[in-house]
């Protein structure tokens, strides 16, 4: 396909999944008719069968680039419609079950055999390198008069183990690109 043509296909897979976010995301202003106390559960399954059919129903339609987009602005809308009434602990309390099997299936798919005993010092290296720029960054980034030394290094030392998921999913993502 020319570059022109995958250009327009990726933005008007960006305007799906915008349509979809927006879409389904103002219908979720409906739950505001309803006393708060039982519409926590409702919103609670329903954001969960979102999160789990946009991906699905993406990649049946052939528009996988669609469901990043979808998912992230469909949870911003329900933010904006749901405002304080929106199922932040019920999401908070499933996601503490799932966490261990996504950080699970992240260091399974590490393959140590496959790793050369040569790389592994470069890797501690390089793994060294960021966290110290990161710690740097972090410490630099909250820079004001209103918090101590210890107050910012606190800060810089919480945001290290940031993005691990990512970045361990990074390589997976750069290869398909």
């Amino acid at each position: 396909m020319p570059i022109w043509m995958e250009i327009g296909f990726t933005l008007l897979q960006i305007l799906f999944g915008l349509i979809i976010a927006f879409g389904v995301g103002a219908l979720m202003g409906c739950c505001n008719k309803f006393p708060v106390e039982k519409t926590k559960w409702p919103k609670f399954f329903f954001c969960l069968f979102m999160g789990i059919a946009i991906p699905i129903t993406c990649d049946l339609f052939g528009i996988p680039e669609t469901k990043f987009v979808a998912i992230i602005f469909f949870g911003y809308m329900c933010f904006r419609k749901w405002k304080e009434d929106k199922p932040e602990h019920e999401l908070a309390v499933f996601w503490m079950f799932c966490q261990p099997f996504l950080f699970g299936t992240v260091g399974a798919a590490v393959l140590f055999a496959k790793i050369a005993p040569s790389m592994i010092g470069r890797g501690f290296g390089t793994i060294l390198i960021g966290v110290t720029a990161r710690w740097i960054g972090t410490f630099m980034a909250a820079f004001e008069k209103k918090y101590t030394y210890r107050e910012r290094a606190f800060m810089a030392f919480a945001w290290i183990p940031k993005a691990t998921v990512q970045a361990a999913l990074g390589g997976i993502m750069l290869m398909r690109a």
